[in-house]
């Protein structure tokens, strides 16, 4: 298949100046903690300020919308 012509679209990843929510449960903490980390890091590493950043304890599983 030809990409000739076709011009793609890419978003940057540039997090300053928005806000962000994370919902986590706390159902495994082994395994959620660390994807919380993860997901910290990366909103930081993307410019998001700590202050921007609201995160969401929940019981387990069925209150993650």
């Amino acid at each position: 298949m030809s990409t000739k012509g076709i011009h793609p679209i890419e978003g940057a990843l540039i997090g300053s100046h928005k806000r962000f929510a994370v919902v986590v449960s706390k159902v495994h903490p082994a395994v959620t903690d660390a994807l919380l980390r993860g997901a910290l890091d990366f909103l930081a590493h993307h410019g998001v300020a700590h202050d921007d950043i609201l995160v969401i304890k929940v019981p387990g599983a069925w209150e993650i919308p």
